[in-house]
């Protein structure tokens, strides 16, 4: 859908000024685009990202903030077992090790829908 612009900006191909926003998997790509070109002659005028880099950040630093909300919590429980640091403080070390690695993949995964 061609939408008009206040900005008097023409395209380069056809000097049309009537420009479209188009969704697109391009190539040997990981992820989707958005496409500005003239909804005229379809010459390419700028790429964006797909996703919403501002929603994407409020999910990381979520993340961020809940692994280490638990690392602080582990740490309070090895600080008040100090005296016994034996099979069991090796166990919570690879527990939170493990969630440490989880939330890595997870925010992978998020990073290239």
């Amino acid at each position: 859908m061609a939408n008009p612009n206040s900005s008097g900006t023409k395209c380069p191909g056809c000097t049309k000024t009537g420009f479209e926003l188009v969704e697109d998997f391009p190539s040997n790509a990981n992820y989707k685009m958005w496409y500005i070109r003239c909804a005229g002659c379809k010459t390419f005028m700028q790429a964006l990202p797909y996703s919403d880099t501002n929603y994407l950040v409020k999910e990381l630093s979520t993340s961020v903030t809940n692994l280490r909300n638990e690392v602080q919590s582990m740490n309070q429980r090895i600080n008040a077992n100090i005296g016994d640091l034996g099979s069991s403080t090796v166990r919570n070390f690879t527990l939170l090790s493990e969630k440490i690695l989880k939330a890595i993949e997870e925010l992978k995964e998020k990073l290239h829908k």
